[in-house]
């Protein structure tokens, strides 16, 4: 038995890995999203009982014949941070800088993104991965700036997702990954993806109550990015009362109000995102300035 095994209408091809860098199988019945993992021997992992726990009632054979165990929420948090702290140590180990920028359907994450993109010092290589049923809508708005951009095809971004992904960027090459993800009022930030930092969005449009609706994704992000301040004379909307909410909450951190329209705040968002960059990031990208070559090649792999 491996680990991941044929279903109807696509195929997940098991990897010679750890079994906590092993892809997870997810299946929908009846909308209820349940999360599976196979019991007993894998050809490529060993016994996997340590790591999904051991055998119960739980259990149960599928339509190929294999037997497969439902895992529990608290399994399934535990596996995702083994995956996340994998996905880490593999972005430590090239020097890459990883920001999760997460927020509400709505609320400006894509602009801020290719705001910053475009703004950024020409030399810094970047790449993004979005997460939402209908990412390649991004994809594409972000590939126009030549960043490389991966979709991932989700309602809840998790590490596996991210791992599943890494083949599509090319790691070596790049400075920064950015992972863009819908956030919710219940689950925000249940999920480690293996970043280094957190940014989350709000839009004015969304109401200056959103940072009490969202008091995890608040308390678990390095910044906030208020967005669409152009609409301010437009929308009921307190700053005053979301910064104070903010600040309720995580007393350091920094609120940059931001306009991708009128560029309000970008040279702040810019500044930040600079300031978080590695010291092997900015080793390439002064590199690629004294070297033009360099450079022209390096564009040429966006």
């Amino acid at each position: 038995m491996r680990c991941l095994t044929q279903f109807p209408g696509g195929s997940f091809a098991a990897q010679k890995r750890p079994f906590v860098e092993a892809r997870q199988l997810v299946k929908r019945a009846f909308d209820v999203r349940v999360l599976f993992y196979p019991s007993g021997n894998c050809d490529f992992c060993g016994d996997i009982s340590a790591a999904t726990g051991s055998a119960g009632a739980n259990e149960f054979v599928d339509w190929s014949g294999a037997r497969m165990k439902a895992v529990t929420l608290a399994e399934r948090f535990e596996l995702n941070n083994q995956i996340a702290q994998a996905n880490r140590k593999e972005f430590d180990a090239v020097g890459l800088k990883v920001i999760s920028v997460v927020g509400p359907a709505g609320s400006g994450k894509t602009s801020a993104i290719e705001a910053l993109i475009t703004h950024l010092d020409p030399k810094v290589r970047v790449a993004v991965m979005v997460g939402n049923l209908a990412a390649e809508r991004q994809v594409a708005r972000i590939t126009r700036h030549g960043s490389q951009a991966v979709a991932l095809i989700t309602d809840n971004v998790t590490a596996v997702h991210v791992r599943e992904s890494l083949t599509q960027v090319d790691l070596q090459h790049l400075d920064l990954l950015i992972i863009e993800a819908d956030g919710n009022a219940l689950s925000p930030v249940e999920f480690d993806l293996g970043h280094h930092l957190r940014v989350s969005v709000f839009s004015v449009a969304g109401g200056d109550d959103k940072a009490t609706e969202y008091p995890f994704l608040v308390a678990g992000s390095d910044l906030v990015l208020l967005t669409k301040t152009d609409l301010l004379p437009f929308v009921t909307f307190d700053p005053q009362v979301f910064c104070e909410d903010v600040k309720r909450m995580k007393s350091d951190l920094n609120v940059i109000h931001a306009s991708a329209q009128t560029n309000q705040g970008i040279k702040a968002w810019v500044g930040w995102v600079e300031s978080h960059l590695t010291l092997e990031a900015r080793n390439r990208r002064n590199a690629r300035m004294f070297d033009p070559f360099v450079g022209m090649s390096d564009r040429a792999k966006s």
